[in-house]
């Protein structure tokens, strides 16, 4: 065992504790002290050993369990109860340079739901780096779901650079008890529920949904930088049946070709972009509780941005849709005072806002400004780069598609939030450009 001084950026925070590290390799054996020289090779192992503020560092290659049962699941990687602090995390990382992947296909005991990695009542956890695959749904005498990243009431849990993909369920799953996690810079695509009554439509690339109502304060979670591709479901699904009610805040995240089964053409699931729920709780509650800021949608089969059943009040500052099977916006069941500002809508097949309403504020959107939106507006209109690889840090990738092009009128054509901008105005859209009229 190592002591060295470890230093985490969390919410804006940044803490020094004296902090224990612990490493796991694939050549490793879980009988070793779990050193750099000496690893362990389940990260099952390095979980169960960790304390607050300590470090677990995951070195590269393909990790293959058979998986841990507990709480009624099967995974590859879980713990329960275990919490840390703001100043005292439990870090979880890809060690640098390396990328560590778990592959679940493994783990075929048929009575249990899967997930690759499950946390149960934990706060303060921080895990980077890692892809998760092959939670493959249960094919059997009763059909399990399966999902690759689970948290069920856990609190400040930071989750960064994760891919979940080909998974037989959502790629990343939040529920319950659950307040204060972000989802940073995160990906899930390809995943796919061949054995439900409706074969794809269980298969989220983002589930986040389902979280406990509480009298008071929401419970607010944080999506931020993450992209969600080819699932056969939504992308960004926060739908809640009665009695579930949480706040979500999206910034920068994307939606692209959800809706299909795996050969990308049969149609599976519901098809939206962003499905943003059913939470029932207008007019007794005034709260905004959907934020969607900078997000694109775009050639998912059906609607880009969907109300669903949400009757509650939301805000859209700087979203854009392309391209998707129905319409770019929609609102289609409750007329409600949300905000919509600077949003761009082009090229959807049914148009661009389904229902805006007489109680919708909004203003200086593609659709309600004097902007004349043509093809010449855009540097670019290739879905395909959305996929690009991400940069060094995890970060988004630079494309040049669906920014405004020189000229644009798009340009300088928004009004102010209160998010940043540059030039004299905020332009339209998810992207601000460096152009200049």
């Amino acid at each position: 065992m190592v002591k060295k001084l470890l230093s985490i950026a969390f919410t804006g925070l940044l803490v020094q504790t004296q902090a224990a590290t612990f490493y796991v390799a694939t050549s490793g054996n879980d009988s070793n002290q779990g050193t750099f020289e000496q690893p362990w090779q389940s990260i099952q192992k390095g979980f169960n050993q960790l304390l607050p503020g300590d470090t677990l560092f995951i070195r590269g290659g393909t990790y293959s369990p058979t998986g841990k049962v507990s709480d009624g699941n099967i995974s590859a990687a879980m713990v329960r109860g275990k919490k840390g602090t703001a100043a005292k995390m439990f870090c979880v990382f890809a060690y640098p340079g390396e990328l560590p992947v778990i592959d679940c296909r493994n783990m075929t005991d048929p009575d249990y739901p899967r997930a690759g990695i499950m946390l149960t009542g934990c706060d303060y956890w921080y895990i980077r780096g890692i892809q998760i695959t092959r939670a493959d749904q249960c094919q059997g005498p009763i059909v399990r779901r399966a999902r690759g990243f689970l948290i069920q009431s856990g609190n400040f849990n930071r989750i960064e650079n994760i891919s979940a993909y080909e998974n037989g369920g959502p790629g990343f799953e939040l529920r319950d008890l659950s307040e204060g996690n972000i989802f940073l810079n995160c990906d899930a695509f390809n995943n796919y529920d061949p054995y439900t009554d409706t074969p794809g439509d269980d298969a989220d690339g983002f589930d986040i949904g389902f979280i406990a109502a509480r009298p008071g304060n929401d419970r607010v979670n944080t999506l931020s930088g993450c992209r969600s591709w080819g699932n056969s479901d939504d992308g960004y699904d926060m739908f809640q049946q009665a009695g579930f009610r949480g706040s979500y805040i999206l910034k920068n995240c994307w939606a692209w070709k959800n809706g299909y089964r795996p050969d990308g053409k049969t149609a599976a699931g519901d098809g939206n972009g962003f499905k943003l729920g059913a939470d029932n709780s207008y007019p007794t509650d005034l709260r905004i509780r959907r934020t969607l800021c900078n997000c694109i949608a775009c050639s998912n089969r059906q609607r880009g941005f969907s109300q669903e059943s949400a009757n509650v009040k939301m805000i859209f500052y700087n979203n854009s849709a392309f391209f998707n099977g129905s319409w770019g916006f929609s609102f289609y069941k409750y007329d409600l005072p949300d905000i919509l500002k600077n949003n761009l809508s082009y090229r959807n097949k049914e148009g661009a806002i389904e229902n805006q309403g007489i109680n919708r504020v909004h203003d200086h959107n593609s659709w309600d400004s004097r902007v004349m939106v043509s093809d010449t507006d855009f540097s670019g209109l290739d879905p395909a780069e959305l996929s690009k690889p991400r940069g060094n840090d995890g970060s988004p990738p630079v494309i040049k598609s669906f920014h405004p092009a020189m000229g644009s009128d798009l340009i300088d054509a928004g009004t102010d939030t209160g998010n940043p901008y540059t030039g004299k105005a905020p332009d339209i859209g998810a992207f601000e450009t460096d152009y200049r009229k």
